[in-house]
């Protein structure tokens, strides 16, 4: 199990410096003590069992897109009914997308059987040139904000296309106005079209301090 936290607090603090400590870390090969922690979860009465779905929309927000890590997207697209997926991240500062090519880059890769594209855009002037960033088709840098209802716009489209009918996931983890926008837009979705598509369903998890 791998757990990435951000340390913005008193218990995340606390992992850090366990997680730090030469024994503990992965530095030190050594198995360790055991570390007893309590789990609280899942919410709500919907259906997140994303890959009983046709189509998935991954909105995320700075440090949210470890919502969108941890639902093992490559394996959405493996033996089960996922069609296509879409993840559309937004961050601060360009160069925050660099370390994390390498993974979008593996994702698309090994994502053979489901659509997946990588839409990144970032909402400060960036201080330093990324001109030589290399980027792999499906994957693409914009700067200012996502227009979130083209995009689960298009997220039917190409589902339908590709000849999914079992619904569509929108999942969204962010600060509370991110949760907002994406929520109003799934509210106000074409009713029609959100039908033939064969329902879609909300999932938010929110942060803030």
């Amino acid at each position: 199990m791998v757990l990435t936290c951000k340390k913005a607090g008193r218990w995340t603090i606390k992992m850090y410096e366990l997680s730090a400590t030469a024994k503990y870390g992965e530095q030190g090969y050594e198995v360790g003590k055991d570390v007893r922690v309590m789990v609280e979860g899942l919410y709500g009465v919907g259906n997140t069992v994303i890959s009983s779905y046709s189509g998935a929309l991954f909105v995320a927000g700075g440090s949210g897109i470890t919502f969108v890590l941890s639902a093992q997207v490559v394996r959405l697209g493996d033996d089960s009914s996922v069609r296509t997926i879409d993840i559309v991240w937004s961050i601060l500062d360009a160069a925050s997308l660099t370390p994390m090519i390498p993974l979008f880059t593996s994702l698309i890769e090994q994502s053979t059987l489901a659509r997946l594209r990588v839409s990144v855009f970032y909402t400060r002037a960036s201080k330093g040139s990324f001109q030589g960033m290399y980027l792999l088709p499906g994957m693409t840098l914009a700067p200012g904000r996502p227009k979130t209802a083209k995009f689960l716009d298009d997220a039917v489209t190409s589902m339908q296309s590709a000849g999914g009918v079992t619904a569509v996931f929108v999942g969204v983890c962010g600060p509370p106005a991110l949760a907002r926008d994406v929520a109003d837009v799934v509210g106000t979705f074409d009713i029609y079209r959100k039908r033939m598509a064969g329902g879609m369903e909300l999932h938010e998890e929110v942060f803030g301090w």
